[in-house]
């Protein structure tokens, strides 16, 4: 009988402590449950976001693409003729000079330039 007490002791002992952990992996596994939740709602918001973004940006290249279209179909764009002013300046040539396709940062320097010009003109 007294084996068997000590036994079912031992057995009781076994199994309070089995019970502590079991509740401690329970209150775990519940915790990374929440995290991982977390992480799925974060990654379903991000993919929401992305879709947009394509979305969004299909309809821009959707208007750009109609737009570069609609200018290919236009007719092209012919100089008009400039008058002479009198003191061998093609205006006609300055037009052409002054409206290249030079990067918008010379865009200043070219008025500036152009203004001069014509300041120069005036004094004439």
């Amino acid at each position: 009988m007294a084996a068997n007490a000590f036994e079912i002791a031992l057995l009781k002992k076994i199994s309070s402590e089995l019970d502590v952990r079991g509740q401690e992996d329970e209150k775990k596994t519940s915790e990374l449950n929440v995290t991982v939740e977390n992480l799925n709602m974060n990654v379903s918001m991000q993919h929401r976001t992305v879709v947009g973004l394509v979305e969004d940006h299909k309809e821009i290249i959707d208007r750009h693409t109609k737009e570069i279209e609609e200018l290919k179909n236009k007719p092209a764009f012919e100089m008009p003729e400039m008058p002479d002013v009198g003191d061998g300046l093609d205006m006609g040539q300055l037009m052409k000079i002054f409206a290249s396709k030079s990067p918008p940062d010379n865009t200043i320097n070219r008025i500036e330039a152009l203004e001069k010009l014509v300041a120069d003109l005036s004094k004439v």
